[in-house]
Parts: structure tokens; C-alpha cells; sequence
């Protein structure tokens, strides 16, 4: 089965973005709190009967709402997905972004058309794969199951998404995923030799622009 993606998602996200090389054995990032510094939510009227519901079948791949111009995703280092880095898209909403650092992209969408699984891999062979498992009423993901599979280890992550904030055009901006990490590592020759797990938490926020 074809993995990968955030979100992304977002996996997606998201989502919910990531980029660039990581470690087999990403970082663990505090639980979200209060405190927690998020982008500000835009709290302006609108008419939901003036906003169609996608503008176009890629905004739609995201789960993205309005006229979206661009999207940027804070504190998502943990986990790479083949679509890393800011999104951006035509006025006609068809996406511009371009991701040369990883290869073999591949990318699946579910019958609703939303990302459902992604799988890309870096140069030395390590895979990251990521499945959304189910989706919410508003078709955000909220669980699902990332690997990622290097020389040295493996590092598979079950876990649930909650959505803290949105904007004004149904967007998330803020959300919180959790669930257990399990690490494997391997020998030399491949095997595995050991394994331990632990919880997983990670906060991401993310910054939309819009054309109008």
C-alpha cells in the first residue's frame, strides 16, 4: 500500500506540513498548551452561501477551503512528507509547488478526492510513508499511521489529530497529534534487533493567504 503525505494531510498535512533530510528517529514535540503561540484567527463574518466549497480539484486534494494562495506550515518537523514545504497556488487554484528534495513521489486520493496516502523516499533509500484512516465532517483527517524506514531503523507512528483553531474560510491553522511511537532498530544486515515505544505528541500551526 502507497504512503505518505500531511497533510498533511497533512498531512497532512498536513497536515501540516516538513522538509529537507531528517533522522530516522524525528524529535518528539511538547504536548500544546495554553501557552502555545498560534496565528491569530480572523473572526469576520461570512456568508457560506458565497464560498464554494472548492475551488478546484487540488485545493480540494487538501482539504482547503476559499481562494487559497498560499499555506505554511510551522512546527512540522516531524514528519516528511513528498508534498514538504509551503504550498502555493494559481488564482485558478491549481497547485504551483515544486518538491525536487525527495523522490518517487507518489501520491493517492480517496474516493472523496482528498490525500489519503503518500509514500517518497530520499536518496539513501529511507521510505516515509503516511495513511489518513479517517476523516472528520468538515474532511479533515483524524487518525491514521506514518513509517519511516531508514538503514538503522524504523519509526512508526498510530496516531489521532484534533483540531485547535480555524479561520475564517473553515481552515484549520492549529492542531494537536498524538499516539504512540514505536522504534525499531536494525543491524547491519537489515534485521531488526530491538524495539521500544513511547508517546508521541506534536502541535502545528500553519498560515494561509488568500487572493481575496
Amino acid at each position: 500500500m502507497k504512503l505518505q503525505y500531511l497533510i498533511l494531510p497533512t498531512i497532512m498535512v498536513i497536515v501540516a506540513a516538513c522538509g529537507g533530510k531528517k533522522s530516522s528517529t524525528p524529535v518528539v514535540d511538547t504536548p500544546f498548551t495554553s501557552d502555545t503561540t498560534l496565528s491569530p484567527v480572523d473572526t469576520t463574518a461570512v456568508d457560506a452561501d458565497t464560498i464554494p466549497e472548492y475551488y478546484s480539484a487540488d485545493l480540494r486534494k487538501f482539504g482547503l477551503h476559499g481562494m487559497v494562495k498560499s499555506v505554511r506550515t510551522r512546527d512540522y518537523g516531524n514528519f516528511v512528507t513528498c508534498l514538504s514545504g509551503p504550498l502555493s497556488f494559481s488564482p485558478d487554484g491549481v497547485l504551483l509547488s515544486k518538491f525536487p528534495d525527495l523522490l518517487d513521489n507518489e501520491i493517492s486520493d480517496n474516493l472523496k478526492g482528498f490525500i489519503d496516502e503518500t509514500e517518497c523516499h530520499e536518496a539513501d533509500g529511507t521510505s516515509f510513508q503516511l495513511e489518513f484512516t479517517n476523516w472528520d465532517e468538515e474532511n479533515n483527517p483524524i487518525s491514521g499511521k506514518y513509517t519511516s524506514d531508514g538503514p538503522d531503523s524504523v519509526w512508526e507512528v498510530t496516531f489521532t489529530i484534533t483540531y485547535l483553531q480555524y479561520d475564517r474560510e473553515n481552515n484549520w491553522i492549529a492542531r494537536h497529534i498524538k499516539g504512540e511511537a514505536v522504534t525499531r532498530d536494525k543491524n547491519s544486515s537489515g534485521e531488526i534487533v530491538s524495539s521500544q515505544s513511547e508517546p508521541f505528541s506534536s502541535t502545528e500551526t500553519r498560515s494561509i493567504s488568500y487572493y481575496k
